[in-house]
């Protein structure tokens, strides 16, 4: 059975950039850029799963993580037309940083 990977990244990213803008409507710069360029033009194309690996940048603020990633997948979901669609979350291990990646 063929299968394809679609590969849209861009490191040292926030994960406002990869929200549409029907799911973040907040003030961060450059909110809504990727997802505009990168991934809302794959929302017409039949999926069957999303690797999800990020969230260095919003490391310092773990709740407001945790609510975006939320709205970011169920948001994906709707504009995919697929309210099963598997969403794999990848994160770092803890390690020595200021910050408690696993959190």
């Amino acid at each position: 059975m063929p299968i394809g990977i679609l590969y849209s990244a861009v490191g040292d990213t926030f994960i406002e950039a990869w929200m549409s803008r029907e799911a973040y409507s907040g003030s961060r710069t450059n909110a809504n850029g990727y997802y505009n360029g990168m991934i809302n033009p794959l929302t017409y194309t039949d999926i069957s799963g999303i690797v999800w690996y990020q969230g260095e940048n919003n490391c310092g603020w773990p709740e407001q993580y945790r609510s975006l990633l939320s709205k970011m997948i169920d948001d994906m979901r709707v504009k995919f037309n697929d309210e099963t669609l598997p969403f794999y979350v990848v994160s770092l291990p803890v390690y020595n940083h200021p910050y408690n990646w696993a959190f």
